[in-house]
């Protein structure tokens, strides 16, 4: 009997322990909204607008090519150096000579932390087709929904 007043306590107090550490491990969830533009001379030429979801470990997949164009968004949430990162991916053929790559990573912080990065990248050409000024930007907004529930075993 005196050891089975031993062992009951001291299971009671490791799965006390280790419980907070099971709810930690719940995959998290992301919510994003992504805006990518890209003009030339100032008239838009390609739009890319989305809002999506990332658990832990999945990837966002949004492929909106054609026949005779590659156009192409990936997104995916991942624990790197122990900080939680969301990674995008955007590759569109805008024309024959040019594409446009916006490939950006943002950390993600506490649950309903708003979080946000974004770029602006120029180039000019004198090429006959399309010549002038080129201008892709972005904007990547993100904050983290609460982690989700941990199953039942």
């Amino acid at each position: 009997m005196r050891k089975l007043t031993t062992i009951v306590p001291a299971f009671i107090a490791a799965a006390t322990l280790a419980l907070p550490l099971w709810a930690a491990a719940a995959p998290a969830k992301v919510a994003c909204n992504v805006d990518i533009n890209y003009t030339v001379n100032g008239t838009p030429v390609d739009t890319y607008l989305k809002d999506f979801e990332v658990t832990r470990g999945e990837t966002f997949f949004d492929d909106l090519s054609t026949a005779i164009r590659e156009k192409r968004f990936s997104a995916s949430l991942a624990r790197i150096d122990g900080k939680l990162m969301m990674s995008i991916d955007y590759n569109s053929d805008v024309s024959v000579f040019n594409q446009i790559l916006v490939d950006t990573s943002l950390q993600i912080r506490g649950v309903d932390v708003v979080v946000s990065t974004g770029g602006t990248h120029m180039f000019s050409s004198s090429q006959a087709v399309p010549s002038g000024n080129h201008r892709t930007t972005h904007a990547l907004i993100c904050h983290r929904l609460a982690d989700e529930a941990p199953t039942t075993p």
